[in-house]
């Protein structure tokens, strides 16, 4: 139900609290998606996380300040803050306090000045607080960086504070550049000009795009150039490992090939044996042992019919240089005769053999 156009002219409606159904999706908050009816948006403030939003409505005769809100179980509601005839507003004023952000070297100093006279005490201590304590707003009040919108009706000022500290500053940047030329048209002509504001917020929207898709593309080819490296990784120590087990078949191979030519020697070939150890040093040889002496009677009388053979048994040493080879025989010596022992007989020795 909407109230009259009497009521709304003479003073604000009350806030109205609006409950709606959950809203599973997690976009950014919009007024426009929970508001019924046929009006016209204007965004001024959005959170960085997109749960709030606070805008401008334009519907028929009545302008309206509606935030909405989203809960952590994702219910949106919306609060009716301030709404009023068009015909009642006298004007619109916008301050962006950028004066503070001008000086805030000075309030950095103050606060950093004041704690320091603070600490010494003495003759500045009052002097000390007093600076600190100012310094100390107006830098929290720079920090917050605020935006204020008053709205005269005939009833009075309206004041809207709001802040870009926690908000999306480049969206609320846009909407406080365009907020004078959309209130001076539904002064001047009764309807909320939003054009200037569209462009801009799409052209916002248009440069977030392309980022995130130039994000994007560097990430996807940062993950391939990584995928490529990883399969680079691969590949080089697979073909380590198969270098390292074509030398060990090939070591493998020279150890067996070494073993064969040790045990089986090829035919034909004959395996000399090792020859005997050195003998240590400091060690005489010892002269090999003489053959035993042999008794006359076991000596047998050479055979005449087998010369050839007691030539071969006897070795005849070589002449000396410049002697004759006697070509003569050699008389043999007679054999001694053996003791006669009494009562033993002994045959006569055979005859000397003649030349």
């Amino acid at each position: 139900m909407q109230p009259s156009p009497e009521d709304t002219a003479s003073s604000p409606s009350q806030p109205v609290m609006q409950v709606h159904t959950v809203n599973e999706s997690h976009s950014p908050v919009s007024v426009s998606d929970h508001i019924e009816g046929d009006f016209k948006e204007y965004l001024l403030r959005r959170t960085n996380k997109g749960d709030k939003a606070l805008s401008l409505l334009s519907e028929g005769d009545l302008v309206k300040i509606v935030k909405a809100t989203r809960s952590k179980d994702g219910t949106v509601q919306t609060q009716q803050r301030f709404m009023v005839k068009k015909e009642a507003i006298l004007g619109v004023s916008h301050n962006k306090f950028d004066w503070l952000d001008r000086f805030k070297l000075g309030w950095w100093g103050m606060f950093a000045g004041g704690l320091t006279l603070t600490l010494v005490g003495g003759a500045f201590a009052t002097l000390g607080p007093t600076l600190f304590g100012a310094g100390l707003i107006l830098s929290a009040w720079q920090f917050a960086d605020p935006e204020m919108i008053v709205l005269e009706t005939t009833t009075g000022r309206h004041r809207l504070f709001m802040n870009r500290m926690g908000s999306d500053r480049e969206l609320m940047a846009c909407s406080m550049d365009n907020f004078s030329n959309s209130v001076q048209s539904l002064l001047t002509d009764g309807d909320m000009d939003t054009s200037s504001y569209d462009t801009s917020v799409e052209e916002l929207m248009l440069g977030r795009a392309a980022k995130m898709q130039e994000a994007a593309a560097q990430a996807a080819a940062a993950q391939q150039m990584q995928m490529q490296q990883q399969m680079q990784m691969q590949q080089q120590m697979q073909m380590q490992q198969q270098m390292q087990m074509q030398q060990q078949m090939q070591s493998a191979m020279v150890m067996q090939g070494q073993s064969n030519q040790l045990v089986a020697p090829q035919p034909g070939q004959v395996v000399e044996p090792a020859p005997p150890p050195a003998a240590a040093s400091g060690q005489t040889s010892l002269p090999a042992p003489a053959p035993p002496a042999k008794s006359p009677e076991s000596e047998e009388p050479p055979s005449l019919d087998s010369p050839s053979e007691s030539s071969e048994q006897e070795s005849e040493p070589e002449p000396p240089s410049g002697e004759v080879e006697d070509d003569s025989p050699e008389e043999l010596p007679a054999p001694a005769p053996p003791e006669q022992s009494e009562g033993i007989q002994h045959p006569p020795p055979p005859p000397a053999p003649k030349p």
